[in-house]
C-alpha cells in the first residue's frame, strides 16, 4: 500500500508541476508568437484553460485521496482490479480501431471537397497505423 501511496504522490506532484508550467508556456507563446489568427489564439487559449482545469481537478482529487486512508484503499482496489484493467484494455483497443477506420473514411469523403484536408487525414491514418504496428511489435517482444 505504501508503494501505491508513493505512486499517487508522484501523480500529485506531476499535476502540480503541470499547473505551474502551463501558464509559463502559454504566456511565453503569446509573447513570442504575435502574428497569429484569432482562431489559433482561441484554440490555444481553450486548450490551455482545459488543461489547467483538468490539472486542478486532478490535484484536488488526489490530494483528498492521499489524506483519507479509506479512500486510498478504495482507489488501490479500483486500479488493481483485473476486471477493470481488462475492460480498459478492450475499450482502448476497440476505440482506437474505430477511430482509425472513421478517420480513413473521413479522408476518402473529404477528398471530394478539399485535397489538403484529405491528405492531412491520410497522414493521420498512416501515423496511427504505424503507431499501432510499433506498439504491437513492442508488446509481442515484451510479453
Amino acid at each position: 500500500m505504501e508503494e501505491f501511496r508513493k505512486k499517487y504522490e508522484k501523480r500529485f506532484w506531476m499535476s502540480t508541476i503541470m499547473c505551474c508550467i502551463l501558464p509559463i508556456i502559454f504566456f511565453a507563446m503569446r509573447f513570442f508568437i504575435k502574428d497569429t489568427s484569432d482562431f489559433s489564439q482561441g484554440l490555444v487559449a481553450g486548450v490551455f484553460v482545459s488543461l489547467m482545469f483538468v490539472s486542478i481537478v486532478f490535484i484536488t482529487s488526489i490530494g483528498v485521496t492521499l489524506r483519507n486512508e479509506e479512500l486510498l484503499k478504495k482507489r488501490y482496489i479500483e486500479e488493481n482490479d483485473e476486471r477493470n484493467n481488462e475492460i480498459a484494455k478492450k475499450t482502448t483497443q476497440t476505440s482506437s480501431l474505430i477511430s482509425l477506420y472513421l478517420t480513413a473514411i473521413a479522408a476518402i469523403v473529404s477528398g471530394f471537397f478539399s485535397e489538403i484536408v484529405s491528405i492531412t487525414l491520410c497522414i493521420d491514418v498512416m501515423v496511427g497505423a504505424i503507431i499501432t504496428v510499433v506498439v504491437k511489435a513492442y508488446y509481442s517482444k515484451k510479453m
